[in-house]
Order: structure tokens, then sequence, then C-alpha cells
């Protein structure tokens, strides 16, 4: 079944876009604009066509629009043939941290509404497409000629409220003394992007080592977070799985992007340096769409149906019922 981002869009918004913004970009500007411009287009139109369930304020300008209006019509075209899905939908008081995390709002002009939720207005809706459309891969080789890895602080440099990440890596927990160098790094990463009162809500999946008591495991991040980050409340859940029930790829999903890696995400020893070859692949939830929900979908099962050690929540999964 087909997933969608939770997308709020005020009437007045697609009016300025469809009527005023668009309309005025001749097609020989669009034919000689440079690539990444005409990209970012693209990736608006497949937000508003193919993967939003768009919640308007006012449906019934947007059907008396689609009459004239091509770029309505389109919209109209795309909701009744399996594109985005669309109903209407007043906004009062409606952005709450019940919405599905990968929440967005689409107003005309900039609102103060919760920072736990990116925001799209006039001003800055190209740059925040680009941000929930990003498309990149980055290699890691022992190599330094050949490594383009340079740490896991791009993360921050994506600019994304997060709020929420689940970690799945089979064999990533595997040595407690890895956890400096690896898993602390990107967590650091992560909790650093949330500017919101939120609790993060962290969840890791991997396979349980007989050797390691589980809350070895358990004390050993939650003291780290004690001690690095002293104000921040962060939710831990950790399911520790036999081989055959921990999911294969190796990925960090957090609530507007996906990461991927062709191997566990161990990348660095214990002295700091790269010790395996592989590459990632970065893609915002604009981007890989469907591969984003149907992975929420996998470990919303492992949620209902596997013992988990910690809080066992995490809002991702808890606000997910798109399938």
């Amino acid at each position: 079944m087909k997933g969608y981002i939770n997308t709020f869009v005020e009437y007045d918004f697609l009016e300025y876009l469809f009527v005023k913004e668009i309309p005025k970009i001749s097609f020989q500007d669009l034919v000689t604009s440079d690539k990444n411009r005409l990209r970012t287009w693209n990736s608006l139109f497949d937000l508003i066509y193919s993967n939003s369930y768009l919640k308007i304020d006012d449906k019934v300008k947007v059907l008396n629009n689609a009459k004239e209006n091509p770029l309505f019509m389109k919209l109209i075209d795309s909701v009744n043939t399996g594109g985005s899905k669309l109903k209407q939908e007043t906004f009062d008081n409606k952005f709450t941290t019940n919405l599905a995390t990968d929440t967005l709002l689409c107003f005309s002009a900039n609102q103060n509404y919760c920072s736990c939720f990116l925001s799209l207005d006039s001003d800055n809706y190209l740059e925040n497409i680009n941000k929930i459309s990003l498309n990149k891969t980055i290699i890691i080789n022992k190599d330094k000629r050949l490594n383009q890895f340079n740490g896991w602080n791009f993360i921050n440099e994506i600019s994304l409220p997060i709020n929420s990440a689940i970690i799945s890596d089979r064999y990533f927990i595997k040595y407690l003394s890895s956890f400096e160098e690896n898993l602390f790094k990107i967590i650091d990463a992560l909790v650093s992007c949330n500017n919101s009162d939120l609790p993060f809500h962290l969840t890791i999946i991997s396979q349980k080592d007989s050797n390691i008591k589980t809350s070895d495991y358990i004390n050993k991040i939650n003291n780290y977070i004690k001690n690095k980050f002293k104000n921040l409340k962060l939710e831990l859940t950790l399911f520790l799985l036999k081989n055959n029930e921990c999911p294969h790829d190796r990925n960090i999903i957090t609530n507007y992007f996906l990461i991927n890696s062709d191997n566990s995400f161990d990348f660095y020893n214990r002295n700091g340096q790269i010790q395996t070859n592989t590459v990632i692949k970065i893609s915002g939830i604009n981007i890989d769409t469907q591969n984003y929900f149907s992975l929420l979908h996998q470990y919303k099962f492992i949620f209902q149906n596997k013992k988990g050690f910690g809080s066992n929540i995490n809002r991702m999964i808890n606000n997910f019922n798109q399938f």
C-alpha cells in the first residue's frame, strides 16, 4: 500500500504557486535554467501531485479553480489517478505533537507553528523542498585518496527538525568498545538537530550478543547521553533480536530523511580510523517516499511483535498509521 507525506496546505499557498508564481516563469526560462533549479521544481511537483496526503483548508476553491487553471486541474487529475490524496481539513489547533512526524506545513506566509515540523512558505519553499528532496551518496574508504566521509556532521548541515530516529543495523552494537567512535558520534549529530522541546526518541534495532548483558548496552548509552547532554530528555528503546529476526538492510531513518549503508555503520575502529569500504545514500522523504514508509511499516511490526528494552516508544512509530 502506498504511503503519503502528511502535508497541511493553506489554499493561499497553492494559489500563490499556481496563479502567481509558476505562470510567470516562461518555458524558455525553464529550459535554460541550471539543472538544480529544474530539479527543485520537479521535486515540488512530486510533493504536491504524487507524494502527499494534502489536507487543505478550502477544497472547494481548489475544485473551482481546476475548471480553468491547468495546474489545479493537474492536481485533481493526480488525485483521481493514484497520486496524492486530498481532503478538506481546518487548521485550528491541529498542529500538535500527535501528528505524524513527517508532517509538512505549507502557508502563503511564515507562521509561528510547532517547531517540530518543517514549514514551507512563499519565501522558503524552494530551499526547504531541496532539504526533503536530498539525494546524495558518500563514499567511505580506508584509502584517504578515495574517502569522502568526514564524519556525521553532514546531518546537521541538512538542517531539518529531527526529533526521532531509528537505527537498524544487525552488527552495529556488537562491540561496546566501538560505541565512542561510531554510535555516539551518530547520536551527537542526530540529537543536535532537535530544535523543539520534545524529548528525542531513539530506537536501535540490532542483534543480541550472548556475551553482553542487555543492561550493559542500556547503561552505556544512557550514561553517555546524561553526561554529554545535560538538558536533553532522550527516550531510548533497544531491540536485541536473533540474527534471523533482524532486518537485513542497514538504515538510519529520521522523521524527514533516510540514510542507507551498504555495510555496517561501524565505520571507525577504536583509534578513530576508517576501517571499512562502503557507500551511504542519503535520501529526503520526498525522494525515496515509498521505501521510507515501507521501512516504517517494517519497524512498526518489530515494535508490535518483539520485546524492546527501555522506553518502548518512538513517535515515528506511534503516530504512523498510513498502511
